[in-house]
């Protein structure tokens, strides 16, 4: 998303904090029943400050994908000269509105042994919205017996 490398989004968020998605993330998982109301206020609560998101949204930042509309990488990841060579488990809200199919794709290439669990109906916090899911799935990977042939 062009808005979280400009700072577009902040400028928003600080103008107007009722557009913050984070504190509307919040209110959605208390009211249809992901998390305890009460958590989700405190959750909503500590978004309320900007230095807490920002340092979020700066992660999103340093990302070497464009979030809207999929890989934008830079050179040195376009080299394709690097992999991760050891079984890697990536787990996917299906629902994630940040990290798309396009972009899970793009990253597929730079890993030599990826396994991608999907999880339909779930969003961009997996841990967070199917705890007993995402072990599930942790798991069934870990009980795989992935062997690199490196000790």
């Amino acid at each position: 998303m062009a808005g979280f490398k400009s700072g577009a989004l902040e400028a928003a968020w600080q103008r107007d904090p009722s557009s913050n998605p984070f504190t509307a993330w919040f209110q959605q998982a208390a009211s249809d029943g992901r998390m305890p109301a009460d958590e989700a206020a405190l959750y909503a609560k500590a978004w309320a400050d900007p230095d807490r998101w920002r340092a979020a949204i700066d992660w999103y930042r340093a990302s070497p994908f464009d979030l809207d509309v999929g890989p934008d990488l830079p050179d040195w990841v376009q080299a394709g000269d690097w992999h991760v060579t050891a079984p890697t488990l990536l787990i996917w809200g299906e629902a994630d509105p940040v990290f798309t199919a396009k972009t899970r794709e793009a990253m597929a290439s730079y890993f030599n042994q990826l396994t991608v669990a999907c999880l339909p109906d779930i969003g961009h916090n997996p841990l967070r919205d199917a705890p007993a899911r995402v072990a599930a799935a942790m798991a069934g990977f870990l009980d795989q017996g992935h062997d690199d042939g490196e000790h």
